[in-house]
């Protein structure tokens, strides 16, 4: 039997890597394939894997969001958030906002009619609302810096989406695991949901029980508590990682091991270097998540956290463990990506999205609405940005200097550029659907296989129309790198490896 999983396993996953390859030949992101993969060889299409197959594939889902939330917490580069701070915290507001507001407002119009909420009351359809648009606030990292490389793409628009889009990150995975512990805390009834035993009541298993329900405040302050700890032991984890991740403490525990600095400096040994360090960042972070997953502790968040605080220590070898961190990040990504998505779409209940022409209209009108949102968010915060800048320029005008820290990007300007703004926020992937993938296993005894459904589905389609949309908006901006050497605006700017053996454009490591 054992034979026979690892058997099928390996074939699937080899599957979804060339599949992985050719959507990326087709400009598309390779996780498109991934999930496209694992569906159709699924237990609910070709069966190739089966229920128990990918029951076990799925095992590893605790290790893969702990590494995509350091991953993604890494990405937080607080210095450039410190030197403009303004535009940053402005556009993240307004598209956090917008995109909640209307995603919500569009689910309580089309989801009484979705299948599972359809025998159920208004509130336990604003319940699942308020986790989709929460959810909607995502916007992929890694997708956006796998385009930026594509295109060799650098500037002030794409360092502006990219601190928008962490920062994004970052204030959904806290935002979500807040909605997450209310939605527990309500512990409303499903029970007549669309999930397989949810017609015997009997059978129905209570999602969260908790002695202390009877007071009110300590139910109250418990979401509250659990994020809390959330960060205080990601940023413990944080700057255990820094350590880690040190060859001298990789090496401190072998018995008898002479240490010595050059053995980590001879090219025949980098692929030891990194592969240590690489272990060293996947074991912890993985251990950190299950330990917080037991202790009602939410671990995506205090993976990233752990992420973000490693890459900004500010110390003497700060930098240094930021690009550590970055390598490591950068050798896991591809595996955990990989295996996770494969994973992700042989598990994810798709079969019920198609099942269903009203989710099937929710999925789109939820997509549609967040494409709205972003519109207007993006437009809203240009217009308060220039605004500012106007008035801010009027009152100083005798001094003829404005603070750089409160002055909108130049591109808001720029008639080609304004409106296509939005188009960078598009994509989701990594995050989102760990997102999705938590909360499906903190409610998988009522509804949450329904609502991970419905979930992936429209992050699917964030996923697909992110990409070209992205492409776009750079080209509008002009920073792709074909612009720039047509315009003959090249630059010698490289940044150093972790291993100081290369050097490349200075684009943002995943």
């Amino acid at each position: 039997a054992a034979a026979d999983t690892l058997a099928r396993v390996a074939a699937v996953l080899l599957v979804a890597s060339l599949a992985g390859r050719a959507f990326q030949r087709l400009r598309l992101p390779r996780i498109s394939g991934y999930l496209l993969t694992g569906a159709v060889l699924g237990p609910r299409a070709l069966a190739v894997l089966r229920e128990t197959h990918a029951a076990r594939l799925a095992a590893t889902d605790a290790m893969c969001l702990a590494v995509i939330g350091i991953a993604a917490g890494a990405e937080l580069q607080m210095a450039d958030l410190r030197r403009h701070p303004r535009p940053t915290l402005v556009m993240t507001a307004c598209v956090s906002l917008f995109s909640f507001a209307f995603v919500f407002l569009a689910f309580l119009v089309v989801g009484p009619r979705v299948a599972f909420l359809a025998p159920l009351e208004s509130k336990h359809v604003a319940l699942v609302g308020s986790l989709l648009g929460t959810l909607a606030i995502a916007r992929s990292p890694a997708s956006a810096i796998a385009v930026l490389r594509e295109m060799d793409a650098k500037g002030p628009f794409c360092q502006h989406v990219i601190s928008v889009t962490v920062a994004k990150d970052f204030l959904v995975v806290a935002l979500f695991a807040l909605n997450v512990e209310f939605a527990a805390l309500a512990n409303l009834d499903f029970s007549t949901s669309s999930f397989p035993g949810s017609e015997d009541p009997e059978t129905r298993v209570i999602t969260q029980t908790r002695d202390d329900q009877g007071d009110i405040l300590n139910a109250l302050f418990a979401p509250v508590l659990s994020v809390a700890a959330a960060v205080l032991f990601g940023v413990a984890l944080g700057a255990a990682l820094g350590r880690f991740t040190k060859p001298r403490f990789l090496f401190f525990a072998v018995e008898d091991f002479d240490f010595d600095e050059k053995i980590l400096t001879k090219k025949k040994n980098t692929i030891l270097k990194r592969s240590l360090r690489a272990a060293t960042v996947a074991l912890a972070s993985g251990g950190a998540f299950a330990l917080a997953s037991k202790t009602n502790v939410e671990p995506l968040l205090l993976c990233v956290v752990a992420g973000a605080t490693c890459a900004n220590r500010r110390h003497a070898g700060g930098a240094g463990e930021r690009e550590t961190l970055f390598a490591a990040t950068s050798a896991l990504m591809p595996v955990v990506n990989l295996v996770f998505f494969t994973a992700a779409g042989s598990s994810v209940r798709f079969d019920r999205v198609f099942k269903d022409t009203n989710t099937v209209v929710a999925a789109i009108a939820l997509f549609l609405a967040r494409l709205f949102a972003l519109f207007h968010a993006t437009a809203f915060a240009r217009d308060a940005l220039v605004k500012r800048d106007d008035e801010t320029q009027n009152q100083n005008r005798l001094a003829s200097t404005v603070s750089k820290a409160h002055t909108a990007p130049l591109f808001f300007n720029q008639a080609a550029t304004r409106d296509v703004v939005w188009m960078a926020m598009i994509t989701q992937a990594g995050v989102a659907m760990g997102l999705v993938k938590s909360c499906e296993r903190r409610f998988a005894s009522s509804w949450g296989g329904d609502f991970a459904a419905l979930a992936a589905a429209t992050i699917v389609l964030n996923l697909l129309a992110g990409p070209p949309a992205f492409r776009h908006a750079i080209v509008a901006a002009g920073e792709s790198g074909a612009q720039r050497n047509a315009s003959g605006a090249t630059t010698g700017e490289t940044v150093r490896t972790v291993d100081d053996e290369t050097s490349s454009p200075a684009v943002p490591s995943p």
